[in-house]
């Protein structure tokens, strides 16, 4: 005849095997399967600047490198800065730019930008924007609670009639 008390700690062992298993290969699973699309970004309004060096941070990213025109408007007129010359990348990870020339443009300018950026289309998000790879797992295991609510029960129920 089966114990009753061994076959709570079975149960309750099958419970834990599942959850652990289940969550490794939950979390395995969105790893694997992140995957980014290169979204486009047409005159994106980042940011006004009243003189120069200047850091700025585009809305999206990471960047896809060398995907960004930036210009400047001061209302009057309008100047296409170049790479390396007008403006040098601080991190295409973080979206962020160093303007070191306005081009001879004067008083509160307004920086624009198209771009390239790598958009998540998998169904997590990441915890921190900008972070290729991170993953959010709140949410991600409903059942987990339930299940352990169960395994106790059972337990309780095994103990009870032992």
């Amino acid at each position: 005849m089966i114990n009753l008390n061994n076959l709570a700690h079975i149960i309750l062992l099958f419970f834990c095997a599942i959850l652990i298993v289940g969550g490794v290969g939950l979390v395995l699973q969105n790893f694997k399967s992140a995957t980014y699309k290169d979204t486009p970004v047409t005159n994106e309004n980042v940011t006004t600047i009243s003189s120069v060096p200047a850091e700025v941070q585009f809305a999206n990213y990471p960047v896809v490198s060398n995907s960004e025109t930036i210009w400047l408007d001061n209302g009057t007129a309008t100047s296409t800065l170049e790479r390396d010359v007008d403006y040098t990348v601080i991190s295409y990870d973080e979206g962020k730019f160093n303007i070191t020339d306005a081009n001879g443009l004067t008083g509160t300018l307004t920086v624009y930008a198209n771009y390239t950026y790598k958009a998540s289309t998998t169904a997590t998000e990441t915890t921190e924007k900008g972070l290729t790879g991170t993953l959010n797992l709140s949410g991600q295991f409903p059942i987990i609670g339930t299940m352990i609510a169960v395994g106790i029960i059972i337990g309780i129920i095994v103990r009870v009639f032992v």
